[in-house]
């Protein structure tokens, strides 16, 4: 019924070093099969043979087989060579203890040609990298708004999120192994919907179910991920402990990693969007360049929804969400009248269109805006 991710730990020690490292499956001389498809096996067991250790990998020295997995060839190593993100495991399990989780997604954005969008699909290639971000979630119930913006007589705590190299945010602060990402300036508010969020100046933080509490931190973080451990504390406490350089979907050359969504806006003689279609993209073997995934039922074991968001600020705020399975639907039709360009009424303009979705932990935002 699941996919499965294999790790070795070392139960001996409560540290990072209880993480000892992947076992995957050999797919080619050069990639491995960190994934494993097994919703779609025809088998029961595999024989992977002798396990050679690689850095944080062992590959087993038998090569899997297509067939066991449902797939052809090709589709076996469009998987293979796009499953490097779920090494973001690792943090689930360094960050798991007595029913309390920790979890930190990282956030990357892209951003897309508005103009290039109107009856043809834009080109993945044109896409351009801007920042990436945090956010971190947690079923853990010690905190409250109040205590986060510490209003209404309640003490304010000091969340501090480190980073392991100095990183330069976009608006133009500069964060240290000294100087943390904090709620150092966040104040609360309410918002439409009754709920409290606070706003710092690379922090937010929203209620979400059952009293739970997500913080975004790193509003826009330049470049990429450095190497090595960011900690996540409370009033001086660490209470998590990430490797978020682990699970990166930029390459050494600033090319995408993982999956790519191109999507085509189609519209009637009026400039209103009847419908969105969508095609996906990933590297070749070479990581050089994108060719089109033909068969999308496998992005299955890749991603769970996607999502297509209109955004319009005339007036009150527009916002239309589309929920689709990219495994399954290649069109979408919006639920709301809008128009594309500087077509229609004002606050009927797509002004913004944002293509979201998350896989193993890393979330991709690919984003149109109307200048």
């Amino acid at each position: 019924d699941y996919d499965w991710v294999l790790v070795l730990l070392d139960t001996t020690v409560s540290t990072v070093d209880k993480f000892c490292g992947y076992i995957a499956l050999k797919a080619t001389d050069t990639e491995s099969l960190l994934s494993l498809p097994a919703i779609d096996a025809t088998v029961n067991w595999i024989d992977i043979g002798t396990v050679t250790k690689n850095g944080d990998m062992g590959v087993g020295d038998n090569a899997a087989n297509p067939a066991d997995f449902s797939m052809t060839t090709e589709e076996l190593l469009a998987l293979a060579g796009n499953d490097d993100l779920f090494k973001a495991a690792k943090n689930l399990v360094l960050n798991y203890n007595n029913g309390i989780y920790y979890t930190l997604r990282s956030d990357f954005y892209w951003d897309g040609n508005y103009t290039a969008l109107e009856n043809s699909f834009v080109n993945v290639s044109d896409y351009v990298y801007r920042n990436y971000g945090f956010q971190l979630d947690s079923n853990s119930l010690e905190l409250t708004m109040d205590e986060i913006c510490g209003e209404n007589n309640a003490t304010k705590v000091n969340l501090e999120f480190y980073p392991p190299a100095e990183i330069n945010a976009s608006g133009g602060g500069t964060y240290t192994i000294a100087v943390p990402i904090s709620n150092g300036d966040a104040t609360c508010s309410i918002m439409a919907d009754g709920t409290i969020e606070a706003d710092g100046t690379d922090f937010y933080a929203k209620e979400v179910d059952n009293g739970e509490i997500s913080l975004s931190l790193g509003k826009g973080i330049l470049g990429n991920i450095p190497q090595g451990y960011w900690s996540y504390q409370v009033d001086g406490v660490e209470k998590g402990v990430f490797d978020a350089a682990v699970a990166t979907p930029l390459t050494d050359t600033n090319k995408i990693s993982g999956f790519v969504p191109s999507i085509k806006i189609n519209t009637d003689g009026s400039g209103i969007i009847t419908t969105i279609d969508v095609k996906w993209y990933h590297l070749d073997t070479n990581g050089t360049n994108y060719v089109e995934l033909t068969d999308i039922s496998l992005l299955k074991h890749h991603i769970g929804s996607s999502e297509i968001v209109f955004h319009n600020t005339t007036g009150a705020t527009r916002l239309n969400y589309h929920f689709f399975d990219p495994a399954t639907q290649t069109s979408i039709t919006p639920s709301n009248t809008w128009y594309y360009g500087t077509n229609g009424t004002a606050d009927e303009q797509v002004e913004s269109i944002i293509v979201f979705y998350e896989s193993a932990g890393t979330g991709y935002f690919f984003e149109f805006f109307r200048l």
